[in-house]
């Protein structure tokens, strides 16, 4: 009788736990536990929230990037590149070519060329409108990508100038003329982990202990920003400011180089929405939201259960994107009239 209790006991006890993990997995899911449930941004005449994600993929995704027109998303897995309709969510093409791990993509402008990088040491040119290759060309392994704003000049370069395995990397900047097919000549800069074009093309930023811009063209160099070392570069739209990220995110002003104002919080990825208003910050698993103009921070959403996490804007802010090693969650904006879906964190509106 004894030993039966006992048993009746420890089976109960092993179910308690499991309920516990089960619950204990849900509100973790959910963002209960951890605080991060939802956001919205503030001020809209009908207030614009997200809050509940859905699962595009459960694939590892080692990088993301949306088109300009913010319709398309690629996401690229080892050695292919997966297209999706951002609307439907449904998949568009899958790019396949590449022999090595993709590294890098960038959009064209005009929303019809994705460029991608790969470990194989070659930049490939994919049509969008047939998921076809055009163009390949070898340009040592890349891990950043940027076209110009006229879509005729593509900028690479490498965070390593020696990888681990003995290969080589890229020092500086390397510049294409893709009308010409010809290799421009490269700003000499060493080792870099960020790279943007200015909305006039004018100007390249370039990331590493600390961020430089450039005018291209004449190879002269015009401000460097104490940003700390860079994971990456945002422009405005309107190329008034830049945000860098780092171990503290800091935004600045281009005509000056003067710093604006820095916020609480470090990057491993960071993207501009649209309008340039509203900045979203990867740290570790969790996507924050920031408002630009203020520096105040307006809320979280849970990304990932792991840190590296890549993240985007889409479909005119509309959407935002994540994506990791479990895969790419988006949020669906939600208008509430007068409606807050969560309580505000402290100081959290501008």
């Amino acid at each position: 009788m004894l030993k039966r209790s006992w048993i009746l006991t420890g089976v109960g006890l092993a179910l308690i736990v499991a309920l516990s993990v089960s619950i204990y997995a849900v509100l973790f899911e959910q963002g209960i536990l951890t605080g991060v449930r939802g956001v919205c941004l503030y001020p809209t005449p009908s207030t614009i929230c997200f809050s509940q994600a859905e699962t595009l993929s459960q694939q590892e995704t080692t990088a993301i990037v949306t088109s300009p027109d913010g319709q398309i998303l690629a996401s690229s897995h080892g050695k292919k590149i997966q297209l999706w309709n951002l609307r439907t969510g449904k998949p568009l093409a899958l790019l396949a070519g590449h022999s090595g791990w993709v590294s890098a993509m960038t959009f064209s402008p005009d929303n019809k060329t994705l460029a991608s990088a790969s470990f194989d040491r070659t930049i490939r040119l994919w049509n969008l409108d047939t998921g076809k290759l055009f163009s390949t060309f070898v340009a040592g392994r890349m891990t950043d990508l940027a076209f110009s704003p006229d879509g005729q000049i593509l900028a690479g370069s490498s965070r390593y100038q020696l990888w681990l395995d003995g290969q080589p990397g890229s020092s500086g900047v390397k510049l294409w003329d893709l009308k010409t097919g010809q290799q421009l000549r490269p700003l000499s800069l060493g080792s870099l982990t960020a790279l943007a074009f200015s909305p006039t093309g004018q100007v390249i930023a370039t990331g590493g202990s600390a961020t430089q811009l450039w005018d291209w063209k004449t190879r002269r160099l015009l401000h460097t920003l104490n940003s700390g070392q860079v994971t990456n570069l945002a422009f405005s739209r309107d190329g008034q400011m830049l945000v860098s990220g780092s171990s503290k995110i800091k935004v600045w002003q281009i005509s000056t180089g003067e710093l604006i104002h820095t916020l609480k919080s470090g990057s491993s990825d960071l993207a501009l929405s649209s309008d340039g208003q509203t900045l979203a910050v990867a740290s570790g698993g969790i996507v924050e939201l920031w408002r630009v103009e203020t520096g105040k921070l307006l809320g979280a959403l849970r990304g990932s259960k792991y840190s590296n996490l890549h993240i985007a804007f889409g479909l005119n802010g509309q959407v935002i994107i994540s994506g990791a090693s479990d895969g790419i969650e988006i949020w669906r904006a939600e208008w509430k009239k007068g409606v807050i879906l969560y309580p505000q964190m402290p100081d959290s509106a501008p």
